[in-house]
């Protein structure tokens, strides 16, 4: 008999698996423990109709990545911030202030995860910093300039 599994069995299979296993041990055991169902041509038809609606949302999603970064390529944002007796900041620029000002100046709010790291800026000076999304291939370089008051 034909199971989906709805959790991890150890021996058999993770969450998802469809797996053959004998007759009694689905019915008398999987199926009633809630660990698989019985794998219906219904339930073949919506794991299939599930893959391709996930298939089509990355897709969708890489498209979006794309004009994104399309979009914000070469762009730059300016902090004037006020400066120790040593000429370095009270405090590190971080994504999170990156983001908020990028708003602010162009309208485009950039998602945490393209940043590729934590990003502290400490010193005067204009910083490129490249922005990627996690699934795809493309690149943006933004710059970030740092004066003092």
């Amino acid at each position: 008999m034909k199971v989906l599994l709805q959790q991890h069995v150890k021996n058999l299979g993770t969450k998802g698996d469809i797996v053959e296993v004998p007759d009694g041990y689905a019915q008398n055991s999987l199926i009633p423990q809630k660990k698989a169902i019985a794998a219906t041509k219904k339930v073949l038809n919506a794991i299939e109709q599930e893959k391709r609606s996930k298939k089509l949302q990355a897709a969708k999603q890489r498209e979006n990545n794309n004009a994104l970064l399309a979009l914000i390529e070469g762009k730059g944002v300016s902090f004037k911030v006020k400066l120790n007796e040593k000429d370095q900041l009270y405090h590190a620029i971080s994504k999170k202030e990156i983001i908020k000002e990028f708003k602010a100046t162009h309208g485009i709010t950039l998602p945490k995860n393209f940043f590729r790291e934590d990003i502290a800026l400490k010193d005067t000076g204009t910083f490129p910093i490249e922005l990627a999304p996690p699934s795809n291939k493309g690149k943006a370089k933004i710059y970030i300039q740092i004066e003092g008051k």
